[in-house]
């Protein structure tokens, strides 16, 4: 399972969670938008939206930065008479893999 699918998977448990104890709560409303497990919910949804998006900015920085050390590779591998391959050993990155996926 990767990644996102784990995460979203967990987010989904604790919404249900949260919906389970709304409906075991006698004075639970789920019509009153202040009643707090409604704010639970809210709470939740936002801090997924605002999970998804910092890994779309996290992924996003990654490639950004492997573009960036694939081209210092080629730069100082051509000015020190070694393959990028071998700077990139050096430095233990491992920008000249292939993408997984």
């Amino acid at each position: 399972m990767k990644e996102f699918e784990r995460i979203e998977k967990r987010f989904k448990e604790l919404r249900n969670w949260l919906l389970e104890l709304q409906s075991e709560d006698p004075h639970a409303d789920r019509d009153d938008e202040h009643d707090s497990h409604n704010l639970g919910l809210i709470d939740l949804h936002e801090i997924k939206l605002a999970f998804f998006a910092l890994a779309q900015e996290r992924d996003r920085l990654r490639a950004e930065r492997d573009d960036a050390r694939q081209r210092l590779c080629k730069v100082v591998g051509d000015n020190r008479d070694m393959w990028g391959e071998d700077v990139a050993k050096e430095y233990g990155w491992d920008c000249f893999k292939e993408a997984t996926g």
